[in-house]
């Protein structure tokens, strides 16, 4: 996948010929990370902006809903 490619290029890492790396916690780290600075969703993350975040992540809203719960849930324990 031209994602994998592009993070391999990134980071790296051969995620193209081995993609299960992907499957390993440090590598889906590294991954999730990437994909995070990539589409620049700190600045939608900074204002609270969740339908935002959650559009540049899953493209919809599916689950925006508990996704605002947790936000709250964090925020108030923090």
């Amino acid at each position: 996948k031209e994602s994998d490619k592009r993070i391999s290029d990134a980071v790296g890492v051969d995620y193209v010929s081995d993609p299960d790396k992907l499957l390993n916690d440090p590598d889906a780290i590294v991954a999730a990370l990437w994909f995070w600075k990539d589409r620049k969703i700190n600045k939608l993350a900074d204002i609270d902006d969740v339908v935002g975040v959650t559009k540049k992540i899953n493209g919809g809203l599916i689950g925006l809903a508990d996704r605002k719960k947790k936000l709250q849930i964090l925020k108030d324990w923090i």
